[in-house]
């Protein structure tokens, strides 16, 4: 399977994998884990048009507030 997005999206898709079974990160968390500390609304955009979302677990990514937000395959 081929994933196709910016090299942003890739980078920020490719976070997912590393996020141990059981836990949950914000968004802030995953844009400083790819170097980009201060695009945690970018990574929140990019996880919302993740085209392979049952293999890449972006359900495990929050809001720093803890808030869990709707996408377009649900909450």
């Amino acid at each position: 399977m081929q994933i196709k997005g910016t090299n942003f999206q890739i980078s920020l898709w490719k976070a997912p994998l590393s996020i141990p079974n059981g836990y949950v990160v914000s968004y802030q968390d995953i844009a400083s884990y790819i170097g980009r500390p201060n695009a945690f609304r970018a990574v929140g955009n990019a996880i919302a048009v993740n085209p392979v979302a049952y293999l890449i677990s972006c359900h495990r990514m929050i809001a720093k507030s803890g808030n869990i937000h709707q996408y377009p395959w649900g909450a």
